[in-house]
């Protein structure tokens, strides 16, 4: 077993002092706003729950195997939800909705990927919130977004996948060209950046100016925005000079090459590397001046692979990404899942830790990727139970009513 490693005590990241009351569920939501938890907000996740205050919560508590006692931490849950806290609320109760009102008078943000017309019947529309709170930045996680004739419709990352192009291009690699998912529930996480980038923004603007404002982030939008950076393409122009789509990420060369025991991804983005490369083969320099090889767009990676895994049964994947870093080629060996978890760079920088949840027990977290040679992102709080912390929200508000009277 891993080294178990110990919570921080507090935050230490850019936004701590931030507050932001999250209602959001599933991945797009809250992979946001952990990105924003880890950068030190005080994020607090309303979980909607029933009269006895249990039944209920995030979906994806109950998604996913658990060890004994961790009922209600399902692995995805634990994977977008550190450094939170969970306050259970029932909000269609005048209690559990004045308790909520309480909380956003505290809040500097308020996330919920909640339809709008439901958010209005709970009192909780941007309308309703910001005549209460005008310098509450107000943000909204949807699938398509209040204009448009796709508003309001029900969006989950397959569906996105599809109608922002994504599907139809992996299928464009496909021998039957049937579109297919990314195996990733990718418009989510994507949707998830782009809201966490955001809200920053916003609350960077309200410091300058004081003013709150509302942000809307459509998920059909986001993936579009991404995908379409380098497929746009000949529709740059107007009018188009070429078909969209980038050429290169369709060659069906474009793959792996099988060595003698995996595979190996090597990219020579220029002739002088594919002339070390052909070199370390011992193949023929010469293929480079063959057109059956070399075409005037570049390699004809359909012939000349056959050539070179030939070439590469000689030796294994870990050997070969040793001789090819030598000659300066850009090289990885395709990794398994297990290992990744193994993997000796992310092992020496430490992307995973385990830690004791006092629930579920031993726990692998995902650091922060990203570094900050002040402001450090850490992990300072395990994955809450539901409504583990809504006794002390509770206790910090009324205090901080004191306080104010």
């Amino acid at each position: 077993m891993s080294k178990i490693a110990t919570p921080d005590p507090g935050p230490t990241g850019p936004l701590k002092g931030v507050r932001i009351v999250d209602h959001t569920t599933i991945l797009f939501g809250p992979y946001a706003t952990q990105i924003l938890a880890d950068l030190g907000a005080d994020v607090i996740k309303v979980e909607a729950v029933d009269s006895t205050g249990k039944a209920g919560g995030d979906a994806w508590r109950g998604i996913g195997p658990t060890p004994p006692g961790g009922e209600g931490l399902g692995p995805l849950f634990m994977m977008t939800n550190r450094n939170k806290r969970s306050v259970a609320l029932d909000l269609r109760t005048d209690e559990g909705a004045a308790q909520m009102r309480t909380l956003l008078a505290t809040a500097d943000v308020f996330v919920s990927n909640t339809r709008a017309s439901a958010l209005d019947r709970l009192g909780l529309g941007y309308e309703q919130v910001s005549a209460a709170h005008p310098a509450l930045i107000y943000a909204h996680a949807s699938g398509y977004g209040a204009q448009g004739p796709y508003a309001g419709r029900a969006a989950y990352d397959d569906v996105i996948q599809a109608g922002s192009g994504l599907s139809h291009l992996v299928g464009r690699t496909d021998p039957e060209g049937r579109p297919r998912y990314v195996p990733s529930v990718m418009a989510d996480k994507i949707s998830g950046l782009f809201l966490a980038q955001a809200i920053t923004a916003a609350l960077y603007a309200r410091a300058r100016d004081g003013r709150g404002q509302f942000i809307e982030t459509p998920m059909l939008e986001c993936m579009v925005s991404f995908n379409m950076v380098e497929h746009l393409f000949g529709h740059v122009s107007e009018p188009p000079v070429g078909p969209m789509g980038y050429p290169r990420l369709f060659n069906a060369g474009r793959r792996p090459l099988r060595t003698g025991d995996g595979y190996i991804a090597v990219l020579p983005y220029d002739l002088a590397a594919w002339r070390r490369l052909l070199q370390a083969l011992n193949l023929e320099s010469s293929l480079i001046d063959d057109p059956v090889y070399f075409g005037p767009s570049g390699p004809e990676l359909e012939r000349l692979c056959p050539r070179l895994e030939a070439a590469l049964q000689s030796a294994s994947a870990e050997v070969w990404v040793e001789r090819l870093l030598a000659i300066d080629l850009a090289v990885a060996k395709v990794n398994s899942l297990n290992d990744v978890l193994a993997d000796p760079h992310l092992e020496q920088v430490g992307m995973f830790e385990t830690f004791e949840h006092p629930a579920f027990g031993p726990y692998r977290a995902i650091r922060h990727p990203v570094r900050y040679s002040q402001t450090p992102a850490n992990i300072y709080r395990h994955p809450p139970a539901l409504g583990e912390h809504t006794a002390e929200v509770a206790s910090e508000i009324s205090a901080a009513g004191e306080d104010q009277a």
